[in-house]
């Protein structure tokens, strides 16, 4: 299920009638007299937790909106390709509750309906919307996007325009998710445009996710204006989209962006230059390989491996020495996707770096890259004095293949005083006599 609608259907067990916004209400009345009518219900053996032979039998029976409700939530654990063959057809016997006069009754058995993708719902859940509580909007919304019915395009155009923000912006995620099917998908996407000048900011990001979708260059005027917004979620929001929409005019806003901005929309901006293939973006994404945050290193040297520029090089190699191990093991991957022939005696004298992390990578690199003029360097790095120049050295030169490292493998495997730098030149050898490996 959803995670939109898991948390929307959660909503509806509660009454209260006030607009929700989308921080978390906390409403501890409403919640404990929730939680005591469904602990007076009598529990069911947890073998019958999801029988439908057992459970159906008891909705009918149910009378009050409180056992409904507990009935229907011990259905939601039901997959209906596990009903055994014979037992009563749960999607029938849920579909009348739809119609409950009770609100949270009929919201909890929409949302039933749409996890078992029953289309026939959809009216109900379109009736829904019309209620006074916003929670149960919320929840119909949330339905009508898990079935990803076209015919449901309607509803949620007039859901982008409800009065709770809330039901609004789960509108709009919706309608971002069904505009490549819908049969109208402008009139969607003039829907989402109109709301990236929506008063509420969650609403604003909302509408700019769903154009990452199904947006066009038209829709990138707007969402660049959203990278001036005062809320930081916008703005992330507007620059990832920004990526998926690949339009050149995005590149010089998304780098006015990254200054000053918070981690999130930071990390937005990186990523889509990235996306953007963005080459004006190369110096300060190479200055962000030395930011204090790890995060923003290492979506700077992916954004980096994306644009392919191979002036950044030099910059990627001395990222080798980043105390974090994780930007570490990325960074041979970012320099063979770089690699140019041009490039081997930069990285045969990079084997002869200070720091061994920047030779282990260099040796690694050259053997991703398939670089096999480097096999003679590859050779002398087996002598190294730190291991994992050693171990990286014999792992390219299983990549690379060539009689002449089989003797100095042999050599390692033989006489090296660190395992793991033994097991990788034996495995080296392993993959020269049957390539196949």
């Amino acid at each position: 299920m959803p995670r939109a609608r898991r948390e929307a259907t959660s909503k509806t067990t509660t009454r209260a009638g006030r607009e929700p916004t989308l921080t978390r209400a906390v409403r501890p009345l409403a919640l404990l007299l929730s939680l005591a009518a469904f602990a007076c219900e009598p529990s069911l053996p947890p073998e019958n937790q999801a029988n439908p032979t057992v459970l159906i039998p008891r909705l009918a029976q149910a009378r009050t909106a409180d056992q409904q409700l507990a009935t229907l939530d011990s259905l939601s654990g039901l997959a209906l390709m596990d009903v055994p063959s014979g037992a009563p057809d749960p999607v029938a016997a849920v579909r009348p509750f739809l119609e409950s006069r009770d609100p949270v009754v009929a919201a909890k058995a929409g949302d039933l309906l749409a996890h078992w993708n029953d289309r026939a719902a959809m009216p109900g859940l379109t009736r829904l919307l019309g209620e006074k509580d916003p929670w149960i909007r919320l929840s119909a919304v949330a339905s009508l996007q898990a079935l990803s019915d076209p015919r449901a395009a309607g509803a949620l155009l007039r859901a982008a325009d409800d009065p709770a923000p809330a039901v609004r912006a789960q509108a709009c995620t919706a309608l971002g998710e069904l505009a490549r099917r819908a049969p109208d998908p402008a009139a969607l996407r003039a829907a989402l445009r109109g709301r990236l000048s929506d008063h509420e900011g969650a609403v604003r990001a909302a509408a700019a996710e769903g154009l990452a979708r199904v947006g066009k260059g038209e829709d990138a005027p707007a969402l660049i204006a959203l990278l001036e917004d005062r809320e930081p979620g916008v703005v992330g929001a507007a620059a990832q989209t920004l990526g998926a929409l690949d339009d050149p005019r995005a590149i010089d806003p998304l780098l006015s962006t990254l200054a000053g901005a918070d981690q999130g929309t930071r990390l937005a901006t990186i990523r889509a230059l990235g996306t953007l293939s963005a080459h004006a973006a190369v110096r300060p994404l190479l200055e962000l390989l030395r930011d204090r945050d790890p995060v923003m290193r290492l979506a700077a040297l992916d954004a980096l491996r994306r644009i392919g520029d191979r002036s950044a090089v030099p910059g990627i190699l001395r990222a080798a020495g980043d105390p974090d191990a994780r930007l570490v093991h990325r960074v041979p991957r970012a320099l063979a996707k770089l690699y140019d022939p041009s490039d081997l005696d930069l990285f045969l004298s990079t084997l002869k770096d200070p720091d061994p992390r920047v030779r282990a990578a260099a040796a690694a690199a050259l053997g991703l890259a398939d670089e096999r003029r480097a096999a003679a360097g590859l050779v002398g790095a087996l002598d190294d004095p730190d291991r994992r120049v050693r171990r990286s050295a014999a792992d390219a030169l299983g990549e690379l293949g060539g009689a002449e490292a089989v003797p100095a493998l042999r050599r390692v495997v033989r006489d090296d005083s660190d395992i793991e730098v033994r097991n990788a030149a034996w495995f080296a050898l392993l993959r020269l006599m049957n390539p196949n490996l």
